[in-house]
């Protein structure tokens, strides 16, 4: 297929991700009397709730995870809604998440938005990478775990992902929604432009969510709206340096839907905190909406349900000591007491059920090459939320003005006492971001959340300096308006000759072109990461003529064999490429994996070692990928699995097919003698 071809199936997967992410949800919202901008934007999260609940269901009455099973119980999931509204004396639960408002109610915006979506889709497709094969260090896990899923036809994010973590039989919990989510649209042989798919259109459900978000934010200046897309395209943090720089995918779709989340609940809690009642006729729906909808969050990614948490600390912290003031004066009644009991019990089990790995996390502690050096730098990338310099220099001076208008939307915002709990979770937060960079007590060893990654936590902290930024941009904005009111016009009269006036506006669009353009160099560079690494990255898996072996392989390998290899070489790419099954699948090798271990260790000494070839019998290893390459990321790959380098292939092994630096052999030693093995095999 051609690269153009390529790009038209993209745009139409990405269509169907996007009918696929929102639809369900938005069904589900105006069943249970819930509609308008607020129920569309927290849709996906309610849909990832719903793929998750029938993930799980699936597996355990076995049915195979596919579209139209999916589609199918959604349909039989809201026709049961509909009869028990008939049956039961209950109608619109969620009437409260209704709105009237939408961002599209602004004259313009819709223009501007639709402009920068489709800025940021050709931007994407211009690089001509829609059937590119992705190589980076979670590619090969993310990708391989689709395949195992469009394979194996279990969407539970119990069991689903195990087989990606040892030969053994090991059952292993993985939040593969968005796996899953991949797998609805995808089959075997077209995993790489079907996961390509679905991380282009995410920029766009961030376009949308944050829009939402800032919209309920400023529901008292709804002008601030008209600046935000320009802002957007300017901040490609979130989700595009994640998904495509550093290839977090299922990350990037909690960053997505981070924004819809929060303004929800931004619009429930300024609703019926202030009366210290959760909802009319003694229900409990709203509080319970929201503990599903962070749930939702936490399954698209846990690291969302984390950043809600530390995000909005100060708000939560704010609310705790109201709440407890109004308890020491009695002005709750019995039952709201009841309430927040309820919530606080839940809440506590939720953080029990996950602090194995928040614990895991922090005791893992902050890096030891966090320091203030360069700090001045360090400071202003954390107020621009990027880092990635040098891509475009039009591109570098437009986003390093993202620091200045969030600083003065921040300022403004404060001398105005409007908005100011958005303030206090911005800078709160911004100094744990700021943490990852430069070493900060306390603030230092809580980034341990997210690895310590500045552009994990910068992505978190985009959420609120988005909306700032847009509001400072439009501060700057009106004092323009403002001067040219005064010195350009008088009484209605032109004070300045048509010709300046026709000058000074397109000056203005020179620069606005140029601003475009450069970041537009800068996310297509971005992009192109991705697929093609920088070499001193040392990401890149297939090297020159590879791919064709892989192609050539699917009609040379017996595909009930697996092939044995060392995952960060092209072998951890056979299943995506080639449909061959094979037995180290991620480059991240788990402690789980004791068979894949030992023979990561021991495969070289089979003519010596009899335990090797019983290995490779039991677990139906037929084929050897031999591939030199020393190199992925910052490992050293002969010391992690000296097993699979220089190996002796002289006697006991058949040539299939080779590429530069790449031999692939069948391992006919195994097959000729049959050994004894020793009942005690050591492993770590």
């Amino acid at each position: 297929m051609t690269v153009v071809g390529y790009s038209l199936l993209s745009v139409l997967l990405g269509l169907g991700y996007l009918l696929l992410l929102y639809v369900p949800g938005y069904l589900l919202f105006l069943s249970l009397g819930a509609r308008g901008a607020i129920a569309r934007a927290a849709s996906p999260i309610v849909t990832i709730l719903m793929y998750a609940s029938l993930g799980m269901l699936f597996h355990l009455v076995g049915i195979r995870w596919s579209l139209y099973p999916v589609l199918l119980a959604i349909v039989v999931l809201l026709l049961l809604i509909s009869l028990l509204k008939r049956l039961l004396p209950v109608d619109n639960l969620l009437d409260e998440v209704s709105t009237e408002r939408t961002p599209l109610q602004l004259p313009r915006f819709g223009y501007y938005a639709a402009g920068v979506g489709f800025l940021i889709l050709l931007t994407t497709l211009i690089t001509g990478t829609a059937g590119v094969i992705p190589q980076h260090s979670d590619s090969i896990f993310h990708m391989n775990g689709v395949w195992t899923i469009t394979k194996s036809g279990n969407g539970s994010m119990l069991s689903s992902l195990s087989s990606l973590y040892s030969l053994q039989s090991v059952s292993v919990s993985y939040p593969s929604i968005w796996h899953a989510f991949v797998a609805l649209l995808a089959t075997p042989t077209t995993v790489v432009v079907a996961t390509n798919a679905s991380i282009m259109v995410l920029p766009l459900v961030w376009l949308h969510t944050i829009s939402v978000f800032t919209d309920t934010v400023f529901h008292y200046d709804r002008g601030v709206l008209l600046y935000l897309p320009f802002i957007v395209f300017v901040t490609p943090i979130s989700p595009t340096v994640i998904t495509y720089l550093i290839d977090r995918w299922p990350n990037g779709l909690g960053i997505s839907v981070l924004p819809g989340l929060l303004a929800i609940s931004v619009h429930l809690i300024r609703q019926r905190f202030p009366r210290w009642e959760f909802w009319p006729r003694h229900r409990i729906v709203s509080p319970l909406l929201l503990l599903l909808l962070w749930l939702g969050a936490a399954l698209a990614h846990p690291s969302t349900l984390v950043a809600v948490v530390v995000m909005l600390f100060p708000v939560l912290t704010y609310l705790t000591m109201q709440v407890v003031y109004m308890l020491h004066h009695r002005k709750m009644t019995r039952k709201t007491v009841i309430h927040f009991a309820i919530l606080f019990v839940i809440v506590v089990v939720l953080l029990f059920a996950g602090r194995r790995s928040l614990l895991s996390r922090l005791s893992e502690g902050a890096p030891e090459y966090i320091s203030w050096s360069d700090a001045f730098t360090k400071i202003a990338s954390t107020l621009s939320i990027y880092t990635y310099w040098s891509a475009s220099i039009w591109g570098d001076i437009t986003i390093g003005f993202v620091g200045l208008f969030t600083v003065t939307g921040a300022i403004w915002l404060l001398c105005r006492k409007q908005s100011q709990w958005l303030v206090a979770c911005y800078a709160f937060f911004f100094v744990i971001c700021l943490g990852a960079l430069v070493f900060i007590p306390i603030a230092t060893p809580i980034t341990a959340l997210w690895f310590s990654d500045p552009l994990r936590l910068m992505s978190v902290l985009a959420v609120l300096a988005v909306p700032l930024a847009a509001q400072g941009i439009r501060f700057y904005a009106g004092l323009i308006i403002r001067w040219v009111e005064q010195r350009i016009l008088v009484e209605g009269r032109e004070r300045m000759s048509t010709s300046i006036a026709i000058s000074a506006r397109v000056l203005l669009l020179i620069l606005l072109v140029f601003s475009l353009g450069g970041v537009s160099v800068t996310r297509a560079t971005l992009v192109s990461r991705l697929y093609y690494p920088h070499p001193n990255w040392h990401m890149v898996q297939l090297g020159p003529g590879e791919l064709e072996l892989h192609h050539r392989l699917k009609h040379k390998l017996d595909g009930r064999h697996l092939v044995l290899g060392e995952a960060a070489n092209g072998s951890g790419l056979l299943p995506v490429t080639a449909g061959i099954p094979v037995a180290l699948k991620q480059q991240n090798y788990s402690n789980l994996d004791q068979d894949g271990w030992y023979l990561r260790r021991r495969f070289r000494d089979l003519k010596q070692d009899p335990s090797v070839c019983k290995l490779l019998n039991r677990h139906h290893i037929l084929y050897f990928y031999e591939d030199n390459t020393a190199q992925f990321s910052e490992h050293y790959l002969p010391f992690r699995s000296p097993g699979l380098f220089n190996v002796d292939t002289s006697r006991g092994f058949t040539l299939i097919d080779q590429s530069p630096g790449v031999k692939v052999w069948r391992i006919d030693y195994c097959q000729q003698r049959h050994l004894p093995i020793p009942r005690n095999v050591l492993f770590p």
